[in-house]
């Protein structure tokens, strides 16, 4: 089995949405049906539907139950000789506008932006128009890099953490800095890159409840395992980080899968606890708001036992947030 590049990741997502956006139960029956036919279509070709869930960001009982009740499409001639991602396609659909009982075609268009070789799909609902619907293509803002540490949060239920008071350590250990924090909480893995496109961190916080090597995140209103290796992977559709700090625990695998994409990962290697979160958070973030370079940081908190301190791969002299005398 193969990994989805970059471009069916990003279009998977973007069928997805076209899901959550359907106005009524019928547009999102056969919204359905468009996200299963590229789905399988992606599946023969090697993608293994896992990975799809991933990027889809849905269940993988969610996926199931959309097969099992999908329509079958009947693709033409044309059709059957395309491959299974045509981004530049406008999908259609039949919506029926307010108070007009014929149904009238829509366009569903999305605008492609390039950054750093990567394509993020953004697709926003217009107000209702002369007669039906209309999805207008918009361009997401984005953010130059500059001194910003994105925290994005995964399921804390599973392990009952309380991953507020990590965030709030963050938040008053920056307080007096001109560093700005920027929150994402109970995201999806399919949406981390489109967060790095948009953020440009200097640093990005991942902070989930981990178990049998898999990472806690909500899918669909459940609790979803995914994998570090996916994680990492749809990480790596994203502009990187100077550095990325793994606070879950026993992250080395995630961490060796963006070692090359990030200049300096910070992981767990061992188990740990929200207390000891709080403290490292808090040392780390001081130090670094100091000016000083991230080897410096990751050893800030002296409370914890040495076996379960954090680690870094990478560049140790990485300074992400120097001083004005320096």
């Amino acid at each position: 089995m193969r990994s989805p590049t970059t471009a069916e990741v990003a279009w998977l997502a973007h069928l997805a949405r076209t899901v959550r956006l359907a106005p009524s139960s019928a547009d999102r029956r056969e919204a359905v049906a468009v996200v299963v036919h590229h789905a399988q279509r992606l599946n023969r070709d090697g993608v293994s539907w896992r990975r799809i869930c991933v990027a889809l960001a849905v269940a993988p009982g969610t996926l199931r139950r959309w097969r099992r009740t999908a329509p079958p499409r009947r693709p033409s001639t044309t059709e059957a000789r395309k491959p299974a991602y045509l981004p530049p396609q406008p999908a259609r659909s039949r919506l029926i506008a307010p108070g007009h009982g014929e149904p009238t075609t829509a366009v569903h268009t999305t605008t492609w932006e390039r950054s750093r070789e990567r394509f993020i799909p953004t697709i926003l609902p217009s107000t209702p128009a002369g007669h039906g619907f209309t999805i207008i293509p918009v361009r997401r803002p984005q953010r130059e890099s500059s001194r910003r540490v994105l925290i994005a949060t995964g399921d804390a239920q599973p392990g009952n953490n309380r991953l507020d008071h990590e965030i709030s350590a963050i938040r008053q250990a920056l307080e007096l800095s001109t560093i700005h924090v920027v929150e994402r909480s109970c995201a999806a893995p399919s949406e981390l890159a489109g967060f790095l496109t948009t953020e440009r961190p200097t640093i990005l916080h991942l902070a989930a409840h981990t178990a049998h090597g898999a990472l806690a995140f909500r899918l669909d209103g459940y609790t979803h395992w995914v994998d570090q290796e996916d994680i990492g992977q749809a990480l790596r559709h994203g502009p990187p980080p100077r550095i990325a700090v793994l606070n879950s625990c026993a992250t080395y695998k995630l961490a060796i899968e963006i070692a090359e994409w990030c200049p300096a990962v910070v992981y767990w290697p061992n188990t740990f606890d929200d207390d000891q979160a709080r403290i490292f958070s808090d040392g780390f973030y001081r130090t670094l708001a100091r000016g000083l370079p991230v080897s410096v940081a990751t050893a800030a908190g002296h409370h914890i036992p040495p076996d379960s301190r954090p680690r870094m791969i990478g560049e140790p002299d990485l300074a992400p947030f120097p001083t004005d005398h320096d």
